[in-house]
């Protein structure tokens, strides 16, 4: 029988960015100038960038085993980005 193995915070974070209301291609480089990955999709950007990027960046710590739903949005993206939400990862499954 397999059992969940717990929830770790990973090394690479996955965010997504939503719009106030239109698209905002400065939003995009802000992100990718501070060595995220940034894709438009719809609706906003997928974000990815390292743990230590996203806590440097963001101003946040992962000090616990939870992930937080949202991160607070940086005061230069406020105007472009409504809400900003980790993309929970994937529960990896181990036998016991």
């Amino acid at each position: 029988m397999l059992e969940p193995q717990g929830t770790m915070i990973p090394d690479y974070l996955e965010l997504m960015a939503n719009w106030v209301a239109e698209p905002e291609p400065l939003a995009a480089r802000w992100f990718t100038d501070r060595g995220f990955s940034a894709r438009p999709i719809h609706g906003g950007l997928l974000l990815g960038a390292p743990r230590s990027l996203v806590e440097s960046v963001l101003s946040v710590s992962f000090d616990t085993d939870e992930l937080p739903l949202s991160l607070p949005v940086p005061d230069a993206q406020k105007s472009a980005i409504a809400s900003l939400n980790l993309i929970k990862p994937r529960n990896y499954l181990r036998k016991p």
